[in-house]
């Protein structure tokens, strides 16, 4: 048995969750590894959710649960920004020979001299369809939300049957790549349909009548925070 099984915070990690849990750890350990020839000895990367998840192969909630675990059980340190976590585990050179034996690299690749390697064609054309699949699993909720409320509305709030491909799809990614309005635009579209003069059940100054509240104006930067806020009659 090797010197990282005996360890007992790892012995409580398998007692926890079995191999299952051991394997996760190694993948984590993996991803650190490997970032270790751009950051020296600091043994720590900083990706958003989304690509820890990528990396390590599963959700992001279940990466968001067992990050947690390992905290729990001192194996890493974790820092945390929105989206961006942080992820630091200051005996990696300790564990670099397993690390090597496991996934075939060399020690000189995880070495405080080595140099990142140029991504391949094939890694970075990789890269970019992770992108576009994210993009499109992101838009594909914010329309199901859109359509939801607007089927909530009697017809007020306009459908949207598709983000297309010019500034509509642009403004949409704007505004969801950014966490803060992403992590509030739901409660927007909720407050859309108690908002009497959004809805059109107060009266409108003089050719604004037949105003509608539709997509683009809800993409619109401050237009989120502004429903949030109470702009339009909800607090």
């Amino acid at each position: 048995m090797s010197r990282v099984r005996e360890n007992q915070k790892i012995a409580a990690l398998m007692a926890q969750d079995g191999h299952a849990g051991y394997g996760m750890w190694w993948a984590f350990v993996e991803v650190v590894a490997a970032a270790m020839g751009r950051n020296g000895d600091l043994c720590c990367v900083t990706y958003p959710v989304r690509k820890w998840a990528r990396l390590t192969e599963v959700s992001p909630r279940k990466f968001r649960n067992f990050a947690q675990t390992l905290l729990k059980l001192s194996l890493i340190e974790l820092q945390t920004e929105g989206e961006l976590y942080t992820i630091r585990i200051r005996k990696l050179l300790v564990l670099r020979d397993e690390y090597s034996k496991k996934s075939g690299h060399t020690r000189e690749l995880l070495g405080t001299n080595s140099r990142p390697k140029i991504e391949s064609k094939i890694e970075i054309e990789t890269e970019i369809e992770s992108k576009k699949g994210e993009e499109k699993e992101a838009l594909e909720s914010f329309l199901s939300a859109w359509n939801s409320t607007a089927s909530l509305s009697e017809g007020v709030i306009p459908k949207v049957r598709t983000a297309g491909k010019g500034p509509r799809r642009k403004h949409i990614l704007a505004r969801l790549v950014d966490t803060d309005w992403a992590a509030s635009y739901l409660e927007a579209l909720a407050t859309m349909l108690k908002s009497d003069f959004l809805m059109g059940r107060s009266k409108r100054s003089n050719g604004h009548e037949d105003w509608r509240p539709n997509v683009d104006w809800v993409v619109r930067p401050d237009t989120v925070n502004a429903i949030v806020g109470g702009k339009y009659g909800v607090y």
